[in-house]
């Protein structure tokens, strides 16, 4: 109206359509993946299992998962075989401090196991 050419209104709102639609398409990308309970894409897997197995005891990792909750707020749960059980504690606080300070995961759930449970477990299974 103020500039009496009539195709200004659909360029500009196309212009603005052109702003929004790729950022609409990665946010729903974000999404999905969280909703999916996707591997955060900034944590090394590989790296954060070699940073629990050098605690001392921890002798193997398995069933090893991450997600994120919400935008953030990633959690992990894992099982760590220990060869000193005794040493239960010392293990969940030092994976706990681990999880923190190097990848900044505060919602952890660890699942200790005692290597010779988990040996003769595996001797039934076979």
């Amino acid at each position: 109206m103020l500039t009496g050419w009539r195709l200004a209104d659909p360029i500009i709102s196309a212009g603005i359509s052109l702003f929004i639609v790729p950022r609409t398409w990665m946010l729903l990308k974000q999404a999905i993946h969280i909703l999916m309970e996707g591997t955060p894409p900034e944590v090394d897997m590989l790296l954060l299992e070699r940073k629990l197995k050098e605690i001392p005891s921890v002798i193997a990792v398995h069933d090893l998962h991450i997600w994120t909750i919400t935008s953030g707020i990633d959690a992990i749960s894992s099982h760590l075989v220990v060869s000193d059980i005794t040493q239960a504690r010392a293990i969940l606080v030092a994976a706990n401090e681990g999880m923190k300070t190097t990848f900044n995961i505060r919602h952890t759930t660890f699942q200790i196991e005692d290597q010779l449970l988990r040996e003769a477990e595996g001797q039934r299974r076979l």
